[in-house]
């Protein structure tokens, strides 16, 4: 049987415990081929975000060549994107090469609570990646920032 092909867009995370590192060693676990799109370079560890180095557009768009010009991925998974520039450059290639299973985990901020989005990407995020999207996955925070509602309870979400 053909192993399922799953594409991340997203961070490289210095301390490997979140990000492309991460979703690539949870798909190998799960016997699936892991492609890689790298949207920026994370400075961190477990306490705390030291810096965060996005990529050009151009540099992204490269990387979507030369994997989808060969390569059809049966799900994408899009994580970090840190900009409007990023998220609306991710949209574009979701159409240009009619991606259409995509699972998006709004990344806005580490686990440690530094910040891992520009104030310009949640706008980014409902207008151009939303309607793209098969299946989101936030947390508590993201989706309250997403939506704009207070999450209390479990009623609320």
């Amino acid at each position: 049987m053909k192993r399922k092909i799953v594409l991340s867009i997203a961070a490289s995370d210095t301390s490997g415990g979140a990000g492309i590192q991460a979703d690539l060693k949870a798909f190998s676990y799960a016997g699936m081929r892991g492609l890689a799109i790298i949207t920026c370079i994370t400075a961190q560890n477990e306490r705390k975000v030291l810096s965060v180095y996005p990529l050009p557009t151009d540099v992204i768009e490269v990387q979507a060549e030369a994997l989808l010009s060969k390569l059809k991925p049966d799900v994408t998974k899009i994580g970090m994107l840190y900009s409007k520039e990023i998220a609306e450059c991710t949209a574009d290639l979701l159409k240009k090469y009619r991606i259409k299973k995509v699972v998006l985990d709004p990344v806005l901020s580490a686990s440690t609570g530094d910040s891992l989005a520009k104030k310009d990407l949640v706008g980014s995020i409902k207008d151009n990646l939303l309607e793209l999207t098969y299946l989101i996955t936030p947390n508590i925070s993201e989706a309250e920032r997403l939506t704009g509602i207070k999450i209390k309870n479990i009623a609320d979400m």
